[in-house]
């Protein structure tokens, strides 16, 4: 499904059930009497009967903020710092944490602020409560110092949830559009925080949610129809939306990594160059489920980091997790 993610082999390139030859490599090799050199290993392509068997070598690391009950990290960037909520004895308070502080972050005159992504700039999104309890978007930009927070909305919006900024400073999430008694209806949208225009995504079913955005535009999404049940998930590239089966719904990296979870194993997953990837040591060590929210490709020499919360039997706490 990721055929056009290098333009080297677009999908307009390729017709029903055609195959990866895999030629010697490095030599010159001829082919209805045309004679060119070939490289080897361009393509990581599944191997049959392989799925799964491909793992991520990580290693885990706890996360809490300094007098928080719980914490629930949302998004890292490429220099590491990390956006999320912490539990009071009254409150959800949003942080973003740099070098392991977290420091508090609140929408001017908001009930609430919880933020959800963070790009590799700083530049970061989420939502806010007003004083009537209505949620609205938001994107915050701490290199702006005159005016570092800005209210998005799309038109006719009842509530909006951004879920995700890329460094283009494109951001993603859902808004609520109406309700009636089978329940909310939800479209997704894109928003261009350099020219301020809102494009909704709708696909046909009553709610679509979207999850993240990386820098090639490539956005992770789930749908459903409240009456009929069906659902599936999908990314979308190059403007096309492509289901993806089984369902993937988390964070994308701009290695067009998608980290995410399973209800059949409650522990972390990576898609990746068309495997599903499990993690070496499963879940966080000891707890009885895992959830994966935010992942960059920034760590450690371009290693793999997600962030995200486990829950075990003692409560729930924050995670760091890097991949060797």
């Amino acid at each position: 499904p990721l055929c056009d993610q290098y333009g080297v082999t677009p999908c307009s390139l390729w017709k029903t059930d055609m195959r990866v030859h895999q030629l010697a490599g490095n030599q010159q090799q001829s082919y209805g009497g045309v004679s060119i050199k070939v490289d080897v290993d361009f393509v990581d392509a599944p191997i049959a009967g392989a799925q799964g068997v491909k793992k991520y070598t990580v290693t885990y690391q706890n996360f809490d903020c300094a007098g928080g009950l719980s914490t629930g990290p949302y998004g890292i960037n490429r220099v590491g710092q990390i956006v999320g909520y912490y539990a009071t004895t009254d409150k959800l308070q949003a942080f973003v944490a740099r070098n392991g502080t977290c420091s508090p972050i609140d929408y001017p005159g908001s009930k609430s602020t919880f933020v959800t992504g963070i790009n590799n700039a700083g530049i970061m999104v989420g939502i806010y409560q007003d004083s009537q309890s209505k949620s609205h978007g938001f994107v915050y930009n701490p290199m702006n110092a005159a005016s570092p927070w800005k209210t998005i909305d799309p038109p006719n919006a009842i509530s909006t949830s951004p879920t995700g900024v890329n460094d283009a400073r494109q951001v993603v999430g859902s808004y609520d559009i109406y309700s009636d008694q089978y329940g909310e209806f939800i479209d997704g949208f894109l928003y261009n925080d350099v020219t301020g225009k809102f494009q909704s995504i709708s696909t046909g079913l009553d709610q679509t949610f979207l999850s993240a955005i990386n820098g090639a535009t490539q956005i992770n999404g789930q749908v459903s129809g409240l009456e009929s049940g069906n659902s599936y998930t999908f990314i979308i590239q190059n403007g096309k939306r492509i289901p993806l089966d089984p369902p993937i719904f988390g964070a994308i990296t701009n290695n067009a990594q998608l980290v995410y979870w399973t209800d059949s194993t409650w522990e972390p997953w990576v898609y990746d160059y068309g495997l599903h990837k499990a993690i070496d040591v499963g879940g966080y060590p000891g707890a009885n489920a895992t959830f994966p929210s935010g992942a960059s490709d920034g760590g450690s020499a371009g290693a793999l980091q997600f962030v995200g919360y486990w829950a075990g039997t003692s409560g729930d706490s924050g995670f760091i997790a890097t991949s060797k």
